[in-house]
């Protein structure tokens, strides 16, 4: 939790005057530590010391870090491994059984002080979720406050977006983020890179490693040279060993789908920008990038054009091996048509 503390001292001090906002969106890239420093705020408003940094020790503090405080509600899609997050678990009394923001709030407060609501990743929830919620973000009772993380707040609703106070939190500096990487094992040429993909967060470098997306990268560039098929280049991306999670094995290919599908996007987006004069320092893709800027820029803007598309559709549940297979297709198809082009002009 580097960096960004001083916005957490501000709502401590918000809270202590009684001027907390009763609903808040801790918005910012990936992996910078939004969800940690909403779990100390939740956390410090229900410690016996609080508002201020939860200390850890005290009843209501073990209680939360046990999960087993009355007044304490996580929803975390990471954890129950959602793709997304739905209807039933805001709604009183889901289908499922499972628990919901419905039901927790329709208990009163166990311990007389605040109530915690906190949902990680909030873009994950549905538009039936979304708007199921907005009511209760609204109005949601005294002393209750809740804390929507997300490193993808446009793609929330509106409706959804205008009932939060946005707390906009930042990358915490190269630097740190390199001593991250390196205080976890790293090698520092692969901190380096890392850093750079994930534009200063760590816990996004760190994801990064995880899902074997060096060795995507490089696989990536064979294809790109035409040193590699495009459907040997698919199959290789495929039977890498990564940790990319989900409840089934369609869900895990799609979120390895989802990191190769982001790092050519990323690429590709950074070789226009290279095109446009924009300084290699400032790129998270620059090998991509250059290898790119020896192509015709139509055909890299209608390949981004294709992963765009490829991208959008795997959130409608298309298969994950299939969208690797279109990406890498989608670039051979616009070299030969250049090729093509080159031989009928001469």
């Amino acid at each position: 939790m580097i960096g960004n503390e001083s916005l957490l001292e501000g709502l401590f001090q918000a809270a202590r005057v009684r001027r907390l906002p009763h609903a808040l969106l801790f918005e910012g890239p990936e992996g910078i530590g939004k969800f940690a420093h909403a779990r100390n705020l939740g956390a410090g408003l229900l410690c016996a010391r609080g508002p201020a940094l939860p200390c850890g020790t005290c009843g209501p503090c073990k209680r939360v870090l046990a999960g087993t405080h009355p007044d304490w509600f996580v929803l975390d899609p990471l954890e129950l491994e959602l793709e997304q997050i739905p209807l039933d678990r805001v709604r009183p009394h889901p289908e499922d059984g499972g628990a919901s923001i419905g039901d927790f709030l329709e208990l009163s407060a166990s311990e007389n002080g605040w109530r915690v609501v906190l949902i990680r990743e909030a873009h994950r929830l549905n538009h039936a979720a979304q708007n199921a919620l907005l009511k209760t973000l609204e109005e949601p009772g005294r002393s209750v406050l809740f804390v929507l993380e997300s490193g993808r707040s446009d793609a929330l609703l509106a409706t959804t977006l205008s009932r939060c106070v946005r707390v906009r939190f930042e990358p915490p500096g190269r630097e740190h983020a390199r001593a991250i990487l390196l205080s976890k094992g790293l090698a520092a040429a692969a901190a380096e890179e890392l850093v750079c993909m994930a534009g200063g967060s760590p816990g996004l470098a760190l994801q990064l490693e995880a899902q074997g997306v060096r060795s995507m990268l490089t696989v990536l560039l064979e294809a790109l040279s035409g040193r590699v098929a495009a459907l040997e280049a698919a199959q290789a991306v495929q039977d890498l060993e990564a940790e990319f999670g989900g409840k089934t094995p369609a869900a895990e290919e799609r979120n390895r789908a989802r990191a190769f599908l982001d790092l050519c996007i990323a690429g590709a987006l950074d070789a226009q920008r290279l095109a446009a004069g924009i300084a290699r320092e400032q790129l998270r893709q620059p090998r991509i990038a250059e290898a790119l800027a020896r192509e015709p820029r139509r055909a890299v803007e209608r390949w981004f054009e294709l992963l765009l598309s490829a991208r959008a559709d795997l959130e409608r549940n298309l298969s994950g091996s299939s969208s690797i297979e279109r990406a890498l297709l989608g670039w051979s198809a616009p070299q030969v048509g250049a090729a093509r082009k080159a031989l009928v002009s001469r």
